[in-house]
């Protein structure tokens, strides 16, 4: 096992000096050159993305309907969901550089190569759709991971939450940009402006990429060493994961069904939802960027579930386009909320030289939500009418209500966790010793909600390894003052 000790300026190295992705001036100021590059390249593939939200009219445009759309994008899902896995070991050994950059140029060639298809039924669209899921993930994961890797542990949750606010900004301009094309072109017109604008955009993102990593130092061979499925197993935070795909749910519903909800009740466009959904969790990402750091982890977590859930049930009070506004400002705020500190609870749960995997990892929780989501929500809308049931809004109350579920299930776990007794901490734990208690929460929740208890399971020769690698009383007793003032 390699141990970890902080670093000067307050990251957390390993102990043959390696940083994990690390710039060439780790000195530097957190929001500096190759920073705003990579905010750059973020809004264009961001746009990108946005533009996809529209992926519904394409299939339309193929004789599918909103079935079909479910169970394309959901099975888009499983090929994203097991490469991310694979693009976090590559994140590992090769930088996050390497795979960004690959990502970039993936996502621009499965752009361009939806302008051959002719069928929603074939293979052909679920192959395009798992590799265009592949890259969105691959180009997310490993931005968010060379960024983390460039500030304190305790700033994470921040970084996180910064860089997302220009894909927030992406939301916005690709939305007003889709309804544009929308109004300006019709049928196989239409679809063909539409992918070829994302592809476009996806060669911009590749300029700023390239730009904003030059200078990147790579990982050292053999850094990321070690079984993943051992890796995973030790370091994976359960209910964190948990939430994860609980929000992922959520999160891909409107890019998914709003179209066709928008059209039954009427509504021309989607650019009110968008505009209003990116601006409040861009204004939300900016002033609320340092919570997690103010008031832990968990806390912001809980309250970004209760707003998913209230962001669903709002969705029954929308008869016009205006009213779109009420959900719209509840789930913009919700995502600024949720997504930094879920993102940071998992990657902090692992150590330094596993970072990579440790993100790919809480992206892969949301693709399985919306591999379970899409489908489920496709379901609901098509069996609900036979039913005598209103599609659209036995689908948002479900998902809302299950979205509280899970709050209360997570809530629970956290109490459980509060007054477990803690008789000794593994040196495994990933703490920088002297930083603030949210620099250490992530120690607390890497096993988050029963990982105490999965220990007892492993077997005694595993534990008598675990002691082996402690640094000694002083640390451990450092490392027990820290987590208890949380």
């Amino acid at each position: 096992m390699i141990c970890l000790r902080p670093a000067r300026d307050g990251r957390i190295s390993s102990d043959d000096g390696t940083g994990h992705n690390q710039p060439a001036k780790p000195n530097s100021g957190i929001y500096d050159g190759p920073f705003r590059y990579a905010c750059a390249s973020n809004l264009c593939a961001g746009i990108t993305v946005a533009l996809l939200y529209r992926y519904a009219d394409l299939i339309g445009y193929l004789g599918g309907g909103e079935y079909e759309l479910g169970w394309i994008v959901g099975i888009g899902m499983v090929g994203s969901l097991t490469m991310r896995f694979v693009m976090g070991r590559a994140v590992d050994r090769h930088g996050a550089r390497t795979v960004w950059l690959s990502s970039l140029v993936l996502l621009s060639l499965v752009c361009f190569s939806h302008l051959l298809v002719r069928s929603c039924h074939g293979p052909t669209i679920y192959i395009l759709r798992i590799l265009l899921a592949s890259a969105i993930a691959g180009v997310f994961g490993s931005g968010i991971t060379w960024s983390g890797g460039r500030v304190p542990t305790a700033r994470l949750a921040e970084i996180v939450g910064t860089l997302g606010a220009s894909g927030f900004a992406a939301m916005a301009v690709g939305n007003y940009l889709g309804d544009v094309l929308a109004r300006s072109a019709t049928g196989s017109v239409y679809i063909a402006r539409l992918f070829v604008a994302s592809g476009s955009l996806t060669l911009v993102a590749i300029f700023f990429c390239w730009m904003a990593t030059r200078g990147t130092v790579r990982p050292s061979n053999g850094q990321a060493s070690g079984s993943m499925a051992r890796i995973l197993w030790r370091y994976s935070p359960r209910f964190v994961l948990m939430v994860g795909a609980a929000t992922g749910i959520v999160l891909n519903l409107p890019s998914t069904f709003l179209r066709p909800f928008t059209a039954e009740l009427g509504i021309s466009g989607m650019a009110t939802f968008f505009g209003v959904y990116a601006g409040v969790a861009l204004m939300t990402r900016i002033s609320a960027r340092r919570f997690p750091e103010r008031f832990g982890l968990a806390p912001v977590i809980l309250l970004g579930l209760v707003l998913l859930a209230a962001g669903m049930m709002s969705f029954l009070l929308v008869e016009t386009a205006w009213q779109l506004v009420i959900p719209a400002s509840i789930l913009g705020f919700a995502h600024a909320l949720v997504f930094p500190p879920t993102v940071a609870a998992s990657t902090l749960s692992f150590p330094e030289n596993c970072r990579g995997l440790g993100t790919m990892l809480i992206l892969a929780a949301y693709d399985v939500g919306v591999l379970v989501g899409a489908p489920l929500a496709g379901g609901l809308l098509r069996f609900s009418k036979p039913l005598g049931l209103p599609p659209y809004p036995t689908m948002f109350a479900t998902i809302g209500t299950l979205m509280l579920l899970i709050c209360g299930v997570y809530a629970a776990s956290l109490l459980r966790r509060k007054y477990a007794k803690v008789d000794t901490l593994a040196d495994g734990s990933v703490v920088a010793v002297g930083q603030r208690p949210d620099g250490a929460e992530h120690a607390h929740q890497q096993r988050d909600d029963g990982q105490r208890d999965d220990e007892t399971e492993h077997n005694p020769a595993e534990r008598a390894a675990d002691g082996l690698v402690r640094h000694g009383k002083d640390q451990v007793g450092r490392v027990r003052d820290v987590i208890r003032q949380e």
